[in-house]
């Protein structure tokens, strides 16, 4: 019978993680949630005369990225995340021309132990917002908690590193 041991095995939780974009070195997201996003082939039916089954597609579909950020003392980080969404249009309905494309960036997701330590990396590429939350203000709460908002992203792929010699 196998053992596990406490001192080479440990669960995976999830700690702290800081959301990252390229052009926005200055500005970090310190996130509360966010998803790693599922990715899927999908089917493609083949039907010959006696029955119809399913291959492995060929487009590989990725889901939404959401994130839910504490907003930071000035709003900075939500105030960027609104402009970001609003390059998709004029800021009231629709783009100003049909030439105008919504800024793309690449970005990251971070993820450090409670000491502090990096211990991975989600790389997300050619991202664009697609919904920028909410703020809740509530005045009754007895503790002072954080404001969040949440982001959902789309974007072309994502590429996940773990530092096995990291020190958790």
């Amino acid at each position: 019978m196998a053992t596990i041991s406490s001192s080479r095995f440990n669960l995976s939780r999830s700690q702290n993680a800081v959301f990252t974009i390229e052009a926005e070195k200055d500005i970090s997201y310190f996130l509360t949630n966010f998803n790693l996003p599922g990715l899927s082939i999908g089917v493609a039916p083949l039907a010959n005369p006696f029955k119809v089954h399913n291959e492995p597609g060929n487009t590989l579909t990725f889901e939404d990225l959401e994130v839910e950020c504490i907003v930071g003392e000035n709003f900075d980080n939500w105030k960027d995340s609104v402009d970001w969404l609003k390059t998709g249009s004029d800021g009231f309905s629709y783009r100003a021309s049909a030439t105008e494309r919504m800024t793309r960036q690449n970005g990251s997701i971070v993820l450090l132990t409670n000491n502090g330590n990096r211990f991975g990396h989600i790389g997300i590429y050619n991202m664009f917002p697609i919904t920028i939350g909410s703020i809740q203000f509530d005045m009754q709460d007895a503790e002072p908690t954080p404001l969040t908002f949440s982001m959902t992203l789309n974007y072309e792929s994502y590429k996940v590193t773990f530092d096995t010699n990291a020190e958790i």
